[in-house]
């Protein structure tokens, strides 16, 4: 059977993948997902428990295997040893090498794609017989897509784990955007250069107004929730695709 291959930069590739895991949670029995999205566009996402992710990889398909590969699945661990996978370049030498990654039946191999460097061999990790994260992720994204402009309120854990994701994908945070879809679940989006992420929860309790001078004042009419609800953070990135 026809392998799938193809070939993008490391640091973007592994800038995803990183991301992708640290959504995916401290659990044992955590998976990060492969899919091609377009013919040079490669998704990689993750469901983790408050949290889902997904990040667009500029890349050059050479071949694909759509009937075995449309959902290609590993272990976080698997996933993470991938993203480790470093090509020795020559001191001085100021430039980003391209490797190849081949999907077998079995195995994910990352190895280097220019000849020109010395390494030491590629990487091979274990996928997934069969998908087994729940849901399509596209589907998750295309679902939030009414933006108002208003502002909410976040828990810390929720806006550290934005931060922390924003930090792996070395991208930054320009601006906060409210979503209010026709629906019990509010949505909010956050955008930055060129991802984007949306913060969800169930509409079931309204803050209260703060009872002491030093919390921020609003009206008793104004729409806000308190975010203590947080059921799902969802997170794309980024929207143009990481070079």
């Amino acid at each position: 059977m026809t392998n799938s291959r193809f070939i993008c930069r490391m640091d973007s590739l592994a800038c995803a993948i990183r991301a992708a895991v640290k959504v995916a949670g401290n659990k044992e029995l955590a998976y990060v997902r492969f899919y091609r999205l377009n013919q040079d566009t490669l998704a990689i996402s993750a469901l983790g428990t408050n949290a889902s992710f997904r990040a667009k990889v500029k890349v050059q398909f050479s071949e694909w295997n759509e009937n075995r590969d449309y959902r290609v699945e590993m272990s976080k661990h698997a996933a993470a040893s991938l993203a480790g996978y470093v090509v020795k370049t020559p001191e001085g030498l100021d430039a980003e090498p391209t490797v190849s990654v081949t999907i077998g039946d079995e195995k994910i191999r990352v190895e280097d794609a220019t000849g020109l460097f010395q390494t030491a061999g590629g990487r091979d990790e274990h996928r997934l017989a069969d998908p087994v994260l729940p849901g399509d992720h596209e589907r998750i994204f295309s679902d939030a897509a009414i933006q108002s402009k208003a502002p909410f309120w976040i828990t810390p854990d929720a806006l550290s784990t934005i931060a922390g994701v924003a930090k792996v994908l070395r991208r930054r945070i320009v601006m906060w955007v409210r979503s209010e879809p026709e629906e019990a679940t509010s949505r909010w989006y956050v955008h930055g250069d060129d991802w984007q992420m949306t913060v969800s929860h169930k509409e079931r309790d309204r803050a209260l107004p703060p009872t002491d001078d030093d919390g921020p004042a609003y009206d008793d009419g104004d729409n806000q929730d308190s975010g203590n609800d947080i059921r799902r953070l969802v997170i794309a990135a980024p929207a143009g695709g990481i070079a």
